[in-house]
C-alpha cells in the first residue's frame, strides 16, 4: 500500500516536471516498484488505464529516452 502511494506522489512530481499525469504515474510505477521489469499488460493492470493511453505515453517516453523497451525471447 506504501508503494502505491509513493507511485502516485511520483507521479504528481513528474506531473510537475512537465510530464502528462500518466506519464507521470508510469514513471512513477517504474521508479518506486519491486519489480525490475514490467510488462505492457501489468502496466495497464497495475495503473488501470486504458491500452490506447498506455501505449502513446509509453511511445512517447521511449522516444524521450526515459524509458527503454526491450523483448524478451519466448
Amino acid at each position: 500500500m506504501q508503494q502505491r502511494m509513493l507511485v502516485e506522489e511520483v507521479g504528481r512530481y513528474f506531473d510537475q516536471e512537465g510530464h502528462q499525469p500518466i506519464a507521470g504515474r508510469i514513471l512513477g510505477l517504474l521508479l518506486v516498484m519491486d519489480k525490475e521489469l514490467y510488462t505492457f499488460d501489468e502496466i495497464i493492470e497495475e495503473l488501470k488505464i486504458s491500452k490506447s493511453s498506455a501505449s502513446i505515453v509509453l511511445r512517447n517516453l521511449q522516444i524521450r529516452g526515459s524509458i527503454e523497451y526491450i523483448t524478451l525471447p519466448g
